[in-house]
């Protein structure tokens, strides 16, 4: 498993089944699964990121 924070706060964990790296969001909702370690650190920096612009 491993843990991302955000602004020093918990922001999500990754887990690992298999080869499947499955993103977890700051509340345990599940976020996708994923390829790589990689991926779903990327993921989880699009879900966390700031809010979009209109």
């Amino acid at each position: 498993m491993f843990v991302a924070t955000l602004d020093e706060e918990f922001a999500g964990f990754i887990s690992v089944s298999g080869r499947a790296h499955v993103l977890h969001g700051a509340h345990a909702q599940r976020l996708g699964v994923f390829r790589s370690h990689r991926d779903a650190r990327a993921a989880l920096r699009h879900h966390t990121g700031p809010p979009s612009r209109p």
